[in-house]
């Protein structure tokens, strides 16, 4: 397999989201190339720059990961960015990408989608991990979704939240799961969200 070269990448990336290559992207190319070459630092600013279009951004990513251009670390990075940027889930549903997909993204990264106190942190909770989720509708369509929180309290918060914005009764869900089920832990938020 032929693999293109980092000024080809970054032309490839730039027409996926949509932006000129002439356009005034200094920064953002620099930290690009940096990113391909394996510097996980430059592809968290790269995807906390692209916020505005972060699925498709970590979709081009994995996809470049599973064709062996970028490293599994970056893509790690840059799925965990695009996640606690609220980006994840909407945005790859208005693309037409399922859940599953999701899944399997986080899956390929494994514990490179998190920091390494949250690693340490998911393997301290005590097993098995009661579990939360404040939304609305119903608990099939809760039990098939991600983002639940080790704290009761932040899905009090979440089923507020919700029934505010939804105008819709907010429910609190709870779950029992182990720990080698969760695809990740995330603190970067202060959300406690597996």
């Amino acid at each position: 397999m032929t693999h293109d070269s980092p000024e080809q990448l970054f032309e490839n990336l730039l027409y996926f989201v949509q932006r000129d290559p002439e356009s005034k992207w200094p920064w953002i190319k620099e930290h690009f190339m940096s990113a391909v070459a394996g510097d996980v630092g430059a592809a968290e600013s790269l995807a906390h720059c692209l916020k505005h279009c972060s699925p498709i951004v970590a979709m081009w990513f994995n996809a470049r990961r599973v064709r062996g251009d970028i490293s599994l670390p970056v893509v790690g990075v840059v799925l965990r960015t695009t996640y606690q940027n609220g980006q994840i889930l909407g945005g790859f549903r208005n693309l037409g990408i399922s859940t599953r997909n999701v899944v399997r993204m986080f899956e390929a990264a494994g514990p490179h989608i998190m920091i390494p106190e949250d690693i340490t942190t998911l393997c301290d909770l005590s097993e098995p991990l009661q579990v939360y989720r404040g939304c609305i509708g119903s608990a099939r369509a809760a039990q098939h979704s991600l983002s639940w929180t080790t704290q009761r309290y932040m899905g009090e918060e979440f089923a507020e939240l919700h029934a505010n914005y939804d105008r819709q009764e907010g429910v609190v869900y709870s779950g029992i799961v182990q720990s080698k089920n969760v695809l990740a832990y995330f603190s970067g938020r202060h959300e406690f969200e597996v």
